[in-house]
């Protein structure tokens, strides 16, 4: 049985001809979701990818055709080791592909699992600030001079313009202003940076690339060790991001709560759907109970 929403199955090796097209003038969204003014335009797309996993004979996939729009956020399940993080690696050019290519109007900004420690940052605010991947050593330098009672006036002055110029002093208060929303105040951005969870760390990364208003933006289990108040923040947040969001996640309640389209490892390839998780899974169950009807009326027959 074929379910009502648009899809596309990708047998490994087949190429995807019918792939969600980002461009559907009435896309399904989440409740309380916002998008930009520009919202429709396709900031990030995928062809042909096709990746092989060293020492392996068969494609994780080949031929996955992709669009997405900004207010697109797709979600990406399956079972682990069966590529997520490689096609998110793939979508911000941190992994080569084996075939095709991705085109993007800008940057594709990637939050790992397991974001950097905070190094020699003092508190969370500083770990925050420092990563900027643009301003971050910037004011490192900066900071550095001051400590040391600034040897060099002149080189110290020209940072500073530059800081300045980059308008470094908003993006501070833009940071500061994430990582609020992700759960991580002013008192808690105080703490000492040494005694960072895991998941704060992420919130951290995450709340300094949302400061960039990135066009485009992947994540790779965001919500991992988050307690409750946390994951209700982080998903708050994604639901009203304006980019085109990139999820890869077994967290289906924020799957469900955040994105309106699903690509899906599956035994036999790889699905995209329209729709949250929960919508591909009514779908799945509705295959399978199809199947086995069709089964048992095979028998009686």
């Amino acid at each position: 049985m074929t379910p009502p929403e648009s899809r596309s199955s990708i047998p490994h090796g087949d190429r995807v001809d019918g792939a969600v097209d980002a461009r559907d003038p009435t896309p399904s969204r989440p409740a309380g979701s916002r998008t930009s003014s520009d919202a429709g335009e396709i900031v990030l797309r995928a062809h042909g990818l096709a990746w092989t996993p060293p020492g392996r004979p068969d494609p994780l996939f080949a031929g996955l055709d992709l669009a997405l729009a900004r207010g697109e956020r797709l979600g990406v399940v399956g079972a682990n080791g069966c590529g997520k993080t490689t096609l998110l690696g793939l979508l911000a050019g941190r992994v080569v592909p084996e075939a095709g290519g991705v085109d993007a109007t800008d940057r594709v900004w990637l939050v790992p699992q397991a974001p950097p420690a905070p190094g020699a940052a003092a508190t969370l605010r500083d770990a925050l600030l420092a990563l900027d991947p643009e301003l971050g050593p910037l004011r490192a330098r900066l900071r550095a001079a001051e400590a040391a009672g600034v040897p060099d006036p002149d080189g110290y002055a020209a940072d500073l313009a530059r800081y300045d110029e980059a308008r470094g002093w908003d993006a501070e208060r833009a940071a500061e202003i994430e990582a609020e929303r992700l759960g991580l105040g002013a008192e808690a951005l105080e703490r000492p940076a040494d005694g960072a969870s895991g998941g704060e760390r992420r919130m951290l990364a995450l709340a300094a690339v949302l400061a960039r208003d990135p066009a485009a933006l992947a994540l790779d289990e965001p919500s991992d060790a988050l307690d409750e108040r946390a994951a209700t923040a982080l998903a708050t947040r994604l639901a009203a991001f304006g980019g085109a969001l990139v999820v890869a996640s077994h967290d289906r309640a924020l799957l469900d709560a955040v994105t309106n389209r699903t690509l899906a490892f599956e035994h036999d390839g790889v699905r995209l759907t329209r729709g949250g998780y929960g919508r591909y899974a009514a779908a799945r169950a509705a295959e399978r109970a199809d199947r086995e009807r069709r089964a048992a009326r095979a028998e009686r027959e």
